[in-house]
């Protein structure tokens, strides 16, 4: 698709982008369908440990990262399994992150960005800590090594949504002792760990209002605001190891917009992620830019999960599957993306600002959402601050149809607010 232009000439003191131009830069956004990269192939995957092994009170070892990219160890009590817990052939395993104390200190337990970290036994992979429990941070599901082996050769379509896992009786009594609780107090269950994702150019209102319209779509997304990258000319050359952060872009640019998580496995050309769909729905079949990222620090309150902070790095290939159990990715090619252009200008501040943003996931809502970030960051930048106002504004859109013909859109109007012109 050809690149989507926004000008607008502002005058004192707002401007504001009309619905009916985002919604045609989504329709033409999906227009042009993007190859995806040969299939790569994981010829020695890690060792399983057999699920039929585990027992009540093993003891486990973690791998995560709580800061800059080296992965730090923790302990796992195994306290049970959920047969078809996550769904039909997927059972749930349930732990207890039981150590170290510095690591608890630090953490809470599990958090936001933990998923996909991995868990093992005497060097075989357990699972990957993929769920969590809000009464308590430090009881996490994972999933079964096996799935997550299994996902390093899925092709095709998603399906429904991962959904909250129910403790059984035994299970919840369990979680009661480890917890040194009564088993009355066990409700609820486990629940996809959300996944935090890093969005630049906005703040405060603004991000609480993409927010929103995320959680309208039932997407386990916690944004926090996060510095921008700019789409790369080149692919790195850098491996992942198991444990290590890891990035799915769903934009560069002014609205860089991206998902930070834990990797799972790293084999050959091959890396599989977070142990759960990011998008709720896996949709099977996509095209993200895999990064990865350093992480600052872990959040946390006692009590309450903590929530991984970070920056996003180098990229270093493509993710090209969403699944239940995770994503897959394939190191080297470069994600094709669409580019959102703006043109700024301010009167009452005198700041003129062209900015870009490159879309790569396209579907859905994702492409008018990564245009409104675009827009509001900008207009952030130009006019340092939001209220009442006049705008005008042009806008134009290049594409071709799927017959490969050239097409251009272009619009213009004006708008005023007493309130908020944006």
């Amino acid at each position: 698709m050809g690149p989507v232009r926004v000008a607008r000439w502002l005058r004192p003191y707002r401007f504001a982008f009309p619905s009916a131009a985002l919604a045609i830069a989504l329709f033409a956004s999906i227009l042009v369908g993007k190859a995806a990269p040969a299939a790569a192939v994981c010829t020695s995957p890690p060792a399983v440990f057999p699920e039929s092994s585990l027992a009540p009170g093993m003891a486990a070892t973690g791998l995560t990262t709580i800061s800059g990219t080296t992965p730090t160890s923790f302990t796992v009590q195994i306290l049970g399994v959920i047969p078809d817990g996550i769904m039909l052939g997927m059972d749930a395993i349930v732990g207890r992150v039981s150590g170290p104390a510095t690591f608890l200190d630090q953490t809470g337990g599990g958090f936001f960005g933990m998923s996909g970290s991995p868990v093992s036994i005497g060097g075989k992979l357990v699972g990957v800590v993929s769920f969590g429990y809000w009464s308590d941070p430090t009881v996490v599901g994972l999933t079964p090594a096996s799935a997550m082996v299994d996902l390093l050769g899925y092709l095709g379509n998603g399906g429904t949504p991962a959904r909250a896992i129910s403790f059984t009786p035994r299970l919840r009594r369990a979680v009661a002792e480890a917890t040194g609780v009564s088993a009355s107090q066990i409700t609820g269950g486990l629940e996809p760990l959300p996944v935090p994702v890093g969005v630049s150019g906005l703040s405060g209102r603004r991000l609480r209002q993409l927010q929103e319209r995320l959680n309208r779509h039932q997407l386990g997304v916690h944004l926090f605001p996060s510095g921008s990258a700019a789409a790369p000319a080149t692919s790195s050359a850098t491996s992942f190891s198991p444990g290590q952060p890891i990035g799915s872009v769903i934009s560069y640019g002014d609205a860089t917009i991206w998902a930070m998580g834990t990797t799972s496995i790293a084999c050959g050309d091959v890396v599989a992620a977070y142990g759960h769909s990011l998008f709720g729905a896996p949709p099977g079949s996509i095209m993200l830019g895999m990064t990865g990222a350093n992480v600052l620090t872990i959040m946390h309150t006692p009590g309450a999960p903590g929530e991984m902070l970070g920056n996003v790095t180098d990229t270093r290939g493509v993710f090209t599957q969403d699944r239940f159990a995770g994503q897959v990715g394939t190191f080297g090619a470069l994600p094709p993306t669409a580019a959102i252009t703006s043109d700024l200008s301010s009167p009452d501040t005198g700041i003129a600002r062209v900015g870009r943003t490159d879309v790569v996931f396209q579907q859905d809502y994702w492409f008018t959402d990564a245009a409104w970030s675009h827009l509001y960051a900008n207009l952030a930048a130009v006019f340092q601050r939001y209220g009442s106002g006049t705008s005008s504004l042009s806008w134009t859109i290049e594409g071709v149809t799927e017959t490969g013909t050239p097409f251009t859109v272009t619009n213009r109007g004006m708008f005023w607010s007493q309130y908020d012109a944006s």
